[in-house]
């Protein structure tokens, strides 16, 4: 033993996993009782518990044992750990999401208990991703507790040592060598296990032993504690702790840590891509609340809506929930998921209410009258912090579209979903929108149709940037061939390929590679389904024996990037599903986008994490591929895959399988990505800000003709260089605006950011990949924390 070794006494309490929420609740008081019971018979016992939503369970369901917790919070005694809502998947929901973990939970725990988290804490989270370190120090967070991957799956110079974000952000981590719950039957086991331990930490006098029952909760038991009590002796003390009063004594001897720089991988890499139902769900929600906030801010200053922050926050709370480790992963069992999916629809249902009279207020308020008589008034908002140029469809059979000028824009008749019942075309129109704003436009009589050079036919689309080839056969993509660079982008583009999964549980334990192809979807068939001067669109069938991908591509005249809705109705099992794209770049790296950032990793074919966009890199430029519900990607030599599904079972932990069992993804599921490339000028901040307009669409409000005090044409805010604008909002204690800007290329640079409803240009410098929150009210601008106090 070490001189003094700090008994960390903690309940790993999983909310949701091998049984409902509503058991997890249950299970929580029953854990909470426990250790308030263990310090009554035990002075000296210290219980520490991360995880907002769990206390607010307790709060809720038990008045009494929450005061009580609260004393002992007081007392130093139960010491609150975590600064987030649960211990979440680290490296799916994104940068914006873990920030409103840290903003809820550690708010949550100043107003409840007088405290915040300093050190963060997710013990069995599957990995964590590289913009972490950031996170945790802007949340008040300088230390940083957590197990996977463990030393078997990635070997790092200790256990102990300072982690740092791409920003230069540092805090100092503990990687738990072992376990983080044990349960021992005599005090010779937890003697022998505590020594293994140790050989797995730095020699320095103090250590951090973890005990207590957990996952379905529990905690220390009476006997464990006991235990710990005869082991101690005057020269090797074991002393009832906290991983606060760990780092503390560490941190005092100025020890000389080694520095990693990277993110922390692999450990269940199946869980990047296992039940895409919830990954898609998941995107979902994320984005709503974001357009919902951002639109009802701006309804908020322009039109006096009242404040919709309470309505965002109960609605962040369900997904911060789904967030949870083995939620988000995909690993929990079947019946766990039906309450998972509620709760994310409900989040879904509140951001679009709220998002909606947003809109609606605005629109009562704009000035319509430029529309002529009798026509119909398209209003066409973008929540999105970057203008956008894009194709829009409404639910209107036009001849003719026009803006707020009168000037006709290119338009095009298109099926129409409800043309069943109507005999109705859509009509799809190029709109071209201001960062977090709108536009007016109105239909009309037709006009000449001017040639905007989009051709195609049965196995071919082409517009003046890029020719697009089709394979029949096997219902893909053949060749993409820019026309600006002068060279094929793509080889062969959105092949549907099946990989063998058999040898890999649900989480892929100890698997990282899923690269046993079994088979290749085909006997393809091409459809021509719109051809016109706007958009061409190209339905694409494949099959494997009793599945089908089908891939609706469509092309416009206005970009350079395809368009994929995909459909898949899959039957197999055992079997993961990714769609492959050849780039033929040499010298090939790939890259992801992360919370807040992005990651170069090797273009080895391993499994690996991602968030709205994957590339590959190579002497010949950039490939990029987007998407709106998925996370899991690999990249072998110039290769990219998107991996769209994989049939495993539920929470298959490695034990003997029976027919009973039921597979994930079976029927029908469905996505979106752009196929893109790089142009020349292209930088790594373009893919985020195209990343960002491809999750939120613009909306489209029927509106009717009237007048209004706010304009036909409103713009939000323009931002320049490699500044991306994350968040504008209301402060959480109504104390002005909130704005949350991140450099998003890697370089210094000073940028404006110009904010009309505040009629303020704002001038800010940022270092690589810095996340910069600040408030702006009566006594002028200030940097914040995350939490939104004081930095």
């Amino acid at each position: 033993m070490r001189k003094r070794n700090y008994l960390i006494g903690n309940a790993h309490l999983d909310p949701v996993w091998q049984w409902t929420w509503q058991e997890g609740a249950a299970e929580a008081r029953a854990t909470f009782a426990s250790a308030l019971a263990r310090m009554r018979e035990f002075p000296d016992f210290v219980f520490t518990c991360a995880g907002a939503a769990v206390y607010q369970w307790i709060e809720e369901t038990a008045p009494d044992m929450f005061r009580e917790i609260a004393k002992r919070v007081a007392e130093g005694r139960w010491v609150i750990v975590g600064g987030m809502w649960l211990q979440p998947d680290c490296n799916l929901p994104s940068g914006e999401a873990f920030a409103r973990h840290i903003l809820y939970s550690q708010r949550y725990f100043a107003e409840k208990f007088g405290v915040t988290a300093t050190v963060g804490y997710n013990v069995d989270s599957f990995g964590h991703n590289w913009s972490l370190p950031q996170l945790l120090k802007k949340g008040g967070m300088d230390h940083y507790v957590f197990m996977r991957p463990m030393k078997h799956e990635k070997e790092m110079e200790q256990n102990v040592f300072i982690w740092e974000a791409p920003d230069g952000s540092r805090v100092t981590c503990f990687r738990i060598p072992i376990a983080y719950c044990c349960n021992f039957g005599n005090v010779e086991d937890m003697k022998e296990y505590f020594e293994r331990s140790l050989l797995e930490q730095p020699d320095y006098d103090a250590s951090m032993l973890f005990y207590g029952v957990g996952n379905h909760g529990g905690g220390p038991t009476k006997a464990n504690i006991e235990f710990a009590k005869s082991l101690n002796k005057d020269e090797e003390k074991m002393i009832f702790g906290s991983p606060i009063d760990f780092f503390k004594d560490i941190e005092a001897g100025n020890p000389v840590l080694p520095v990693h720089k990277d993110d922390l991988q692999h450990h269940a890499s199946g869980c990047y891509a296992a039940l895409s139902e919830i990954k898609r769900l998941n995107k979902q929600s994320e984005w709503q609340l974001m357009a919902a906030e951002r639109m009802a801010y701006l309804a908020g200053k322009l039109t006096g809506m009242p404040s919709a922050k309470k309505e965002i926050y109960q609605a962040w709370q369900g997904v911060m929930f789904g967030h949870f480790h083995d939620s988000l992963g995909g690993c929990s069992t079947k019946g766990a998921y039906p309450g998972l999916y509620a709760m994310y629809q409900e989040s879904i249902s509140r951001g679009a209410k709220v998002e909606n009279m947003a809109l609606q207020r605005l629109a009562q308020k704009i000035d319509t009258t430029s529309v002529p008589v009798g026509q119909n008034t398209l209003l066409v908002f973008n929540p999105a912090s970057v203008p956008q140029k894009v194709v829009v469809s409404a639910n209107r059979q036009a001849d003719g579209i026009y803006d707020e000028t009168g000037t006709p824009v290119p338009s095009q008749r298109v099926f129409s979903e409800t043309s069943c019942t109507t005999g109705r075309d859509d009509t799809a129109f190029l709109a071209e929108l201001p960062a977090w704003g709108w536009r007016v436009y109105h239909t009309g009589a037709a006009t000449e149709k001017a040639d905007l050079g989009l051709t195609c036919g049965e196995d071919f689309m082409e517009n003046n940037y890029v020719r697009v080839e089709f394979d029949a056969a096997q219902g893909c993509i053949s060749r993409i061939y820019s026309k600006e660079l002068g060279r094929e982008v793509y080889k062969t583009a959105a092949l549907p390929i099946l990989y063998d999964d058999t040898e890999h549980d649900t989480w892929s334990h100890a698997l990282n590679f899923f690269d046993q192809e079994v088979g290749r979807f085909g006997n393809g068939k091409l459809t021509l389904l719109e051809n016109g001067p706007l958009l061409c669109k190209i339905k694409a069938e494949s099959f494997f024996g009793g599945s089908t991908v089908t891939q609706y591509f469509t092309l416009t005249a206005a970009s350079r990037d395809i368009l994929a809705e995909v459909t898949v109705d899959f039957h197999e099992k055992h079997r993961m599903l990714k769609l492959a794209f050849d780039t033929g770049l040499s010298n090939p790296e790939a890259l992801y986008e992360i919370q807040y950032a992005d990651i170069t990793r090797p273009a080895d074919g391993e499994e690996e994490p991602g968030l709205g966009y994957v590339a590959v890199k190579g002497d010949q430029g950039t490939a990029v591929v987007y998407n709106d519900a998925r996370y899991s990607y690999s990249v072998k030599g110039s290769v990219m895959n998107v991996t769209a599904l994989r049939s495993c079972l539920y929470a298959d932990h490695g034990q003997p399988r029976k027919p009973e069992h039921t597979f994930t993804d079976q029927g029908e599921s469905s996505f979106s990505y752009l196929l893109s490339y790089a142009h020349v000028a292209d930088t790594k901040a373009d893919f985020a800000r195209k990343a960002e307009a491809f999750q939120l669409a613009p909306r489209v409000i029927y509106d009717y003709v009237h007048e209004g005090v706010l304009p036909p044409v409103y713009g939000g805010v323009e931002v320049g260089d490699s500044v991306l604008l994350s968040v504008v909002k209301e402060a959480e204690d109504g104390d002005g605006l909130i704005l949350r800007a991140v450099e998003r290329d890697g370089k210094s640079v000073e940028t404006q950011i110009t904010l009309t409803p505040e009629n303020q240009v704002l001038t800010l410098k940022f270092e690589p990949y810095q996340i910069r929150t600040l408030r702006l009210n009566q006594d002028g601008i200030r940097e914040v924390l995350l939490t939104e106090s004081e930095a």
